[in-house]
């Protein structure tokens, strides 16, 4: 309704830095321009930056938490969150309220080991 045409994204390793760079715009346009050259006349109007959070083996954090009874967590998941929330969302609502789920999400669970992984900002500890 407004006329605005909204496109995007990049997946870049930078830490917790969320400014937006001229190499992001480039990159986004070219790929919307490949896609509809008709805004190859439109004019930038705003450009944003997003943290999306991950995990050093790029799984995300899915289960129990140790020690702490009925805490699941569900998270971690970067950009493969939106496709992934359906299957976490299920599987933490069994955890929630069963405890337990027929999924195996041993590779996934929030006390495995990140050997040899680091984060973006440097080393990782759990």
């Amino acid at each position: 309704p407004d006329g605005l045409i909204w496109v995007g994204t990049t997946e870049e390793t930078v830490g917790f830095d969320e400014s937006p760079t001229t190499e992001a715009r480039d990159s986004i346009l070219s790929s919307a321009l490949e896609a509809l050259p008709f805004l190859e006349e439109a004019e930038v109007v705003q450009q944003t930056a997003c943290l999306r959070p991950v995990t050093p083996d790029n799984l995300p954090i899915l289960g129990l938490v140790p020690g702490k009874e009925g805490i699941v967590v569900a998270a971690g998941a970067g950009r493969k969150g939106i496709h992934l929330a359906p299957i976490m969302g299920m599987v933490a609502a069994d955890l929630a309220l069963d405890g337990r789920t027929e999924h195996d999400i041993s590779a996934l669970a929030p006390d495995r080991e990140f050997v040899g992984a680091e984060s973006a900002t440097g080393s990782w500890e759990t």
